[in-house]
Order: structure tokens, then sequence, then C-alpha cells
């Protein structure tokens, strides 16, 4: 099965954290699901947003959480859990400096 299309839409979805200023060196991602093909894409983890390509997004089953591909990321356990709901189709995590900042300021 390919996913070419789904991870290309992450990739993209991901370099757009990056221009919107929402995350820096490794911190953050973007997902999406494909419920009906059972999977959802997210960035893998620790890996530079400027190194990051569309065939480097990790596919996971929404079921298992197994990966579908080889690679790596720690962030698809809660987004998978999400996404299975039907539901939720796209998460965005950002570490955002300024949000740090400001909640550290409450």
């Amino acid at each position: 099965m390919s996913f070419k299309k789904l991870k290309e839409r992450v990739w993209r979805a991901n370099q757009d954290l990056v221009q919107a200023g929402l995350v820096t060196l490794t911190f953050g991602n973007a997902s999406e699901a494909d419920p009906q093909k059972g999977v959802a894409a997210i960035k893998p983890s620790g890996v530079s947003y400027d190194q990051l390509e569309p065939e480097g997004m990790v596919v996971l089953s929404i079921e298992t959480g197994e990966r579908c591909n080889i690679s790596n990321s720690n962030s698809y356990t809660t987004q998978t859990k999400l996404q299975r709901s039907g539901t939720i189709y796209s998460i965005s995590i950002s570490h955002s400096v300024s949000l740090f900042r400001s909640s550290s300021a409450l």
C-alpha cells in the first residue's frame, strides 16, 4: 500500500509549522489520519525540520499504533488514540518558545 500522498501532506504541514514559527529545533509535529486506510502519518522524532523529507514520515496503524513503515516517532501513541475516535483527522503539536514564555508567566 502506498502512502505517498499522505506523507507529502504531513511533510507540508510540518514545514508550515516551521514557517509559522510554531516549532523549533526538532520539537513539535503535525500528523494526519486516513481513516479509510486505517493509518496515520506523523513526523519522526528527533529529525531536524531542514532534513525532513516526505518519504521520511512515519505511517502507523490507527488501530494498533504499530508502524506501517520503518522509522521513529514518540508522539504516535497519544495521537493515534485520538485519531482512532474517527472524529479527529489531523493533529499539530507545538513546543513554541513563545508559548513556554507565556505559560511560565501565568
